[in-house]
Formats: C-alpha cells, sequence, structure tokens
C-alpha cells in the first residue's frame, strides 16, 4: 500500500514537473522567436 502510494505521488510529481518544463520550453520559444518575426 505504502510503494502504491509512493509510486502514484511520484508519477504525479513527475507529470507536474514535465508539464512545467513543457510550458517554460513553449514560453522561452514563443519570447525568443516573436521578435525575429516582428522584425521580418
Amino acid at each position: 500500500m505504502n510503494r502504491y502510494f509512493f509510486h502514484k505521488t511520484s508519477v504525479s510529481l513527475l507529470s507536474i514537473i514535465e508539464y512545467f518544463v513543457y510550458y517554460s520550453v513553449t514560453v522561452f520559444f514563443y519570447v525568443g522567436i516573436s521578435p525575429t518575426l516582428c522584425n521580418a
């Protein structure tokens, strides 16, 4: 039971980290590419 709970918690934590990384990369890409598109 304890192991299952830990596994569930770690998976949710991993998905939160994965989502945060994906979001930050998307924002960074958008911020980095916007001036290039505007200047072009």
